[in-house]
């Protein structure tokens, strides 16, 4: 009876080792998987943003007012979005009331910022994707072209004009 009873603890513990691996390699599987999920949604709406960034432009190169463009050099960019994704939260002065997984403008750096939300564990503070709408001037067209590009995070703009 005591070797039965050795026997189911031995079992119980081979059973309890079986499953916490099973479920560790289950969590290393979806957390890599929430990662590359995250990655699609900031190229989807990087995409999208760039799109409509576009279709802007030419409707008003289109227009002949192709001068208008600079006035949205190191503006938002999600002010061409018919309808802001549902993570965009809005403008604000700076990053403190952004929330993982959104997107904001911060309006003392003039640049549009995604907090990332599948930060490594061994990173203390969150960590931010920043982007920037650049005005780029051609000389071999004459006009310009706006373009989002991802720029350092920082404080404030520093325009060089």
């Amino acid at each position: 009876m005591d070797d039965q009873g050795g026997k189911r603890h031995f079992e119980l513990l081979v059973a309890v080792i079986v499953i916490s691996l099973v479920a560790l390699v289950f969590y290393g599987w979806v957390e890599r998987l929430a990662i590359k999920v995250e990655q699609a949604r900031i190229q989807y709406t990087l995409s999208n943003l760039r799109s409509a960034i576009k279709i802007q432009e030419l409707t008003m190169l289109v227009a002949g007012r192709s001068d208008e463009l600079f006035e949205y050099h190191y503006g938002n960019p999600m002010e061409f979005m018919d309808a802001p994704p549902f993570e965009y939260s809005g403008e604000f002065e700076d990053g403190t009331a952004a929330e993982s997984g959104s997107w904001f403008f911060n309006r003392q750096s003039r640049q549009l910022i995604y907090s990332v939300i599948s930060v490594e564990s061994n990173q203390d503070k969150a960590q931010q994707l920043c982007y920037q709408l650049h005005l780029i001037e051609s000389v071999e067209q004459e006009v310009g072209r706006l373009r989002l590009t991802q720029v350092p995070c920082q404080e404030k703009v520093t325009q060089h004009e």
